[in-house]
């Protein structure tokens, strides 16, 4: 069964929670909670050393043989970027830099891939070619 199948039937079967960012730390979930932990287009805003804090926390609310799907910008930016954005584009770090703070992550699928599999096995991943945007990269991993 596909995860978006398994999503579909986890919200019609089972309580589901979202956890922001500014969630004090003592509300985080504990060790093991979830089967399936989801990352909907913001992967690709987590710069830096956060992105691997990310991973391991989505590791650590995980059961023995849970699920995180990452859906992420990657690859290059579109022709139709508009020149001003595709000026703050920093080759180098491959980051969306906005007055000398990077915003936004655009790695090469690939790079995604080999960062994500230091700690979860990837299951599935396809690159979704958009007509007017970036491409994307939906990959389902499992917890090691």
């Amino acid at each position: 069964m596909k995860v978006l199948e398994r999503i579909k039937l986890s919200v019609k079967t089972r309580r589901v929670e979202s956890f922001g960012s500014k969630a004090p730390r003592r509300s985080w979930p504990p060790e093991g909670s979830f089967d399936l932990v989801i990352d909907d287009h913001c992967f690709h805003c987590i710069i830096g050393n956060d992105r691997e804090s990310f991973l391991s926390e989505a590791k650590r609310v995980l059961t023995a043989k849970g699920i995180l799907f990452i859906r992420t910008m990657c690859g290059e930016m579109p022709p139709s970027t508009p020149s001003e954005v595709r000026a703050m584009f920093d080759p180098i770090s491959r980051c969306q830099v906005y007055n000398g703070v990077a915003g936004r992550y655009f790695g090469r699928a690939e790079d995604i891939v080999d960062e994500v599999s230091k700690l979860f096995t990837i299951e599935d991943s396809v690159i979704q070619k958009q007509v007017d945007g970036p491409e994307m990269l939906n990959i389902q991993l499992r917890k090691k």
